[in-house]
């Protein structure tokens, strides 16, 4: 017979096949990889699957093994089935169990090479199609080596430093090359925190202890190293200081390093002499008294020393002076002096009030504010000098006055004021006038107009720091008159009322007065309108005379506004008062209306729209160039209908599609309102987009106005295939099963099958569609009519095993392509496959027919393209393949397709030979075709 290629996770053909039941005879191979090299006396080994060959092929095993012998991987068969086995030397290997189907059981008994064979006569069954074969005889070689005894280390016992490292090696006994692959040692540590060890028997100290690192064999035999990791002893001990002088009472810190680092101990410290200077734990000194002590540091054996020398203590201190005068912001430094003259010590210096007076660690004293502060200075042993410090405001370096010049009133008074440089200066200032006839002046500062004439006022603290004010005295004025005496302001403006005396060469003071809160005013005449209304704005002199200006306050201008309605939608002949606002609120503005469009819609003066036509206008309401607003006015179009375009109206669970409404006319002003009758089954958005939800059947409704459009939306169960390469099988009397592979492990969902549903295979979302294998799999004589659905997807290929009718459909306005064709087994004459539907379907086949079928072939589907690179298959036809050298029957075939139906081929009967072939009611029903037999 001619041998057909199938997938199943890869293509398997006939030869393949053999190979891999009779070549393969080891159930459960472990791991995979394969590795070679050369052991011990250049003997050559590799190991495949976790299996060890001989450089000539031979499977390597142990003596004393059990082998479990059959073919690798899945089989299938109608019949019974078995093989013979033998062994070739029953001295190296014995069958040891009676053969149980291709199955038997061998025991190696002793060492050296042997041959193992089984013959076999049988029929298997793969991936659904029978395959017949004459009698094999499959020969298979073993070499059988010594059992291992033991396993000796080079080392029984390790020391290490830390981070150390040393290399174990091992030894198997017997020494036999072959035995020690077999025996896979490998090695462990008993407590890797302190010690670690590769595959290669390379060990590291990691942590002070003791680990025991073990050889172990595959078989459990061990040979066992004691690993220690070692503190490093201490070679020497290094101090930061090796002498040092102090004064009593003060301090030193030293400090000491070990080394090696590595050693980790601890320093001990101690003082020769601990009433001069003692030493903490820390290798923290203190002086005592004069004289000399010597520290030791000690880690371990080893010592290292400072010799420490302490000077002797004063027995008193005291400054010069007992008091000090210093100027703010300057500075002095304090010498203290010690008695007797030899001693030495450290200050300690500390003020009583630093706010007046700050002291630094030298005795420098920094003058802060004016007042007084106590400075001391304590020696190490305790003796204290005072010194107090009073600190004095500077003096002024220049004088500054209110006014240069003045100008007063007979019998007016102003007071002058001053100001020191710098600020916090201190002075007494001293009063004078040159004329005291036409002005006087007190010690306060306090000016006296007296007669008409000029005088200097001048303000002296010492003879290079004065200032001068120059005084002229006018008599009174006999009248005062306001350059306006009305105006007008918008309310939030200001301005600036001026005045005039009578005579001209007269002078007096002014008060300004306002008679409303309407408007203010300032000492300088400054007016401010706050509010709409009027006001009386009076100006007095100081001897009596006055003058008014009358001030009306009005809105102010619009700077902006806004309509309180930006867009409207005005039936034809109805009508829209527009109203607006004004930005301030309380301006005032004349406003004037207008339209873009007076076919469209009108505007009055007052802002009242009237609708006239269909379309669109644009109402503004202005009051300047930079002030308006406008509304845009439409005059709508309503619907008249409103219909749902033909589309699919199938959606798996999980997917969507989109429907599309038309509202006539197109310009109406509504918009599709989109509803689903049972959004648990399927939901729809805004813009009809249809998402499948669970199986079942919607209605989708789609509403412009008062006009209604709806259709019916099957949902089916949408298998998402989110695998990369593999099988999944659909199939069941009321279930459906999903198996699928992913590097050869099986896993398994089952979906409720309706037969009023079907099933919808979908494309997979997350990319990994290309390189699918989908197997379409019904359980035979299930009793129920199978429904397929292709919604636009690229698959591997579909087998399909059922006696009842199934319908493959391609969904409307989809294109499917199967790029290894399309199988269908049936063994019942009321089978049938019928290929249906408006979408479009490709069926490719490299080396067969494109698409075979075992029965009834009924395509009404006319977009179907066929394509097989076998010019000598049929592109489309039936293919009957048997599975013994019987007469067999070929009847009841009927090819039936649209006659846009591109290739179809004939029936072809394929089996093993020796039987007789007739045929039967083998016909084209319909199409354009040709049969072939």
């Amino acid at each position: 017979m001619k041998s057909v290629k199938r997938k199943w996770a890869g293509r398997i053909s006939l030869p393949l096949l053999l190979i891999v039941l009779f070549a393969a005879l080891f159930l459960a191979w472990p791991g995979t990889g394969m590795s070679a090299w050369a052991a011990d006396d250049d003997v050559e080994i590799n190991k495949v699957n976790n299996i060890y060959y001989d450089g000539d092929g031979n499977r390597i095993v142990m003596e004393g093994a059990t082998l479990n012998l059959g073919p690798a991987g899945a089989v299938y068969h109608d019949g019974v089935v078995s093989a013979s086995w033998r062994s070739g030397n029953s001295s190296v290997i014995r069958i040891s169990g009676a053969s149980n189907g291709l199955y038997c059981t061998a025991v190696a008994v002793g060492t050296g090479v042997c041959t193992v064979t089984a013959t076999t006569d049988s029929v298997y069954v793969l991936d659904g199609l029978i395959w017949d074969y004459k009698t094999m005889e499959s020969p298979h070689k073993f070499r059988v080596v010594p059992e291992l005894q033991s396993i000796v280390l080079n080392d029984r016992e390790l020391s290490l430093a830390l981070n150390g490292t040393a290399k174990l090696s091992y030894q198997c006994v017997p020494s036999d090359p072959y035995t020690s692959a077999l025996a896979e040692v490998a090695f462990a540590s008993s407590d890797t925190s302190v010690a670690t060890v590769d595959e290669e028997g390379n060990v590291r100290g990691i942590r002070y202890g003791t680990a025991t690192i073990t050889a172990r064999s595959a078989d459990g035999k061990q040979a066992v190293c004691t690993v220690t990791v070692e503190r490093p002893k201490v070679t020497d001990v290094r101090l930061n200081k090796t002498k040092a002088t102090l004064n009593a009472g003060a301090t030193l810190q030293l400090a000491g390093t070990v080394l090696p680092v590595s050693a980790d101990e601890e320093i001990a410290w101690s003082s020769s002499n601990t009433s001069v200077a003692s030493v903490s734990a820390s290798g923290k000194v203190t002086a005592k008294k004069g004289g000399t002590a010597e520290i030791t540091a000690k880690a371990g054996s080893v010592t290292a020393k400072c010799t420490v020398t302490v000077r002797k203590a004063p027995s008193s201190v005291k400054f010069g002076s007992g008091s000090v005068t210093i100027t703010e912001g300057s500075s002095k430094t304090l010498k203290a002096v010690l008695s007797p003259s030899g001693s030495k010590t450290s200050l300690t210096w500390k003020s009583s009030n630093p706010k007046v007076a700050q002291v630094s660690d030298s005795g420098k004293v920094t003058a802060k504010a004016r007042g007084t502060a106590t400075i001391t200075a304590t020696t190490t042993n305790g003796k204290k000098a005072s010194c107090k410090v009073t600190v004095k405001a500077p003096s002024p370096k220049s004088i500054k006055l209110s006014s240069k010049t003045l100008k007063l009133e007979t019998g007016g008074k102003k007071r002058l004021t001053y100001t020191f440089s710098p600020e916090n200066a201190q002075g007494k200032v001293t009063w004078k006038s040159s004329k005291p006839s036409v002005a006087s002046v007190n010690s306060k500062g306090l000016i006296t107009a007296k007669s008409v004439g000029k005088t200097t006022i001048t303000a002296r603290v010492s003879s290079k720091v004065t200032a001068r004010c120059t005084v002229t005295v006018a008599k009174k004025p006999s009248s005062i008159k306001l350059k306006k005496t009305s105006l007008t302001l918008k309310r939030g403006s200001t301005a600036k009322l001026s005045y005039s005396f009578s005579p001209s060469n007269s002078y007096a003071t002014v008060k300004w007065s306002s008679s409303s809160k309407a408007v203010t005013v300032k000492s300088d005449g400054t007016i401010a309108a706050k509010a709409i209304g009027r006001a009386k704005i009076t100006v007095r002199t100081s001897n009596g005379k006055k003058a008014s200006c009358t001030v009306k306050v009005t809105a102010p201008d619009a700077k902006s506004m806004k309509l309180k309605t930006a867009s409207a939608v005005v039936e034809k002949g109805k009508t829209l008062k527009l109203s607006y606002t004004l930005s301030p609120s309380d301006a005032v503005g004349r406003v004037k209306w207008s339209t873009s469009n007076k076919k469209v819609a009108i505007v009055s003066s007052s802002g009242k729209v009237t609708a006239k036509a269909v379309g669109t206008a644009t109402i503004t309401a202005k009051i300047s160039s930079k002030v308006y607003a406008k509304c845009k006015i439409t005059v709508p179009v309503h619907a008249t209908g409103i219909s749902i375009a033909d589309s699919p109206r199938y959606v798996a669970a999980g997917d969507s599609l989109s429907l599309t409404a038309k509202i006539t006319p197109s310009n109406a002003v509504e918009k599709a309102k989109w509803t689903s009758s049972n959004p648990s089954v399927a939901s729809v958005d805004s813009n009809g987009k249809v998402t499948g939800k669970k199986a079942g059947t919607v209605t989708i409704q789609a509403a412009a106005g008062k006009y209604k459009a709806s259709c019916t939306v099957q949902v089916t169960p949408g298998l998402w295939l989110d695998i990369s390469e593999g099988l999944i099988s659909l199939g069941s009397r009321n279930k459906v099963s999903q198996y699928a592979t992913r590097n050869g492990v099986y896993g398994a969902e089952t979906y409720t099958y309706d037969p009023a549903v079907g099933i919808t295979i979908v494309q997979s979302k997350k990319g990994y569609s290309n390189d699918l294998q989908v197997s379409q799999q019904f359980d035979k004589n299930a009793g129920e009519n199978m429904r397929i659905t292709l919604n636009g997807v690229t698959i591997n290929q579909i087998l399909i095993w059922s006696n009842d009718k199934v319908t493959l459909e391609c969904m409307e306005g989809t294109s499917n392509t199967i790029t290894d064709g399309i199988i269908y087994h049936c063994e019942d004459d009321a089978g049938s496959l019928s290929i249906t539907g408006k979408g479009s379907l490709n069926v490719n086949n490299d080396d067969n027919a494109a698409i075979r079928a075992q029965r009834n072939l009924l395509i009404s589907c006319s977009n179907v393209t066929a394509k097989t690179t076998d010019s000598a298959s049929p592109v489309i036809g039936c293919r009957i393949i048997f599975s013994s050298d019987k007469d067999r029957t070929v009847e009841n075939i009927t090819i039936q397709a649209g006659s846009k139906v591109k290739a179809i081929g004939g029936c072809k009967a394929v089996g093993a030979s020796g039987g007789n072939t007739t045929e039967k009611n083998i016909q084209i029903a319909s199409g354009a075709l040709s049969y072939s037999n």
